[in-house]
């Protein structure tokens, strides 16, 4: 899926950022939802744009 790859990509930059879990991408009325899980070094953060 492009969007989780774009995400992943800008997120890379963050040294603490180690992983992204739980990826979910849904397009309504012609936007697009994402909500996903960042894994860091300080713990988890559950994220919704």
């Amino acid at each position: 899926m492009e969007a989780k790859r774009m995400v992943e990509d800008c997120l890379s930059v963050n040294e603490h950022i180690l992983d992204i879990d739980n990826f979910k991408c849904t397009i309504k009325d012609e936007k697009m939802y994402l909500s996903f899980t960042v894994v860091t070094d300080y713990g988890e953060a559950e994220i919704d744009v």
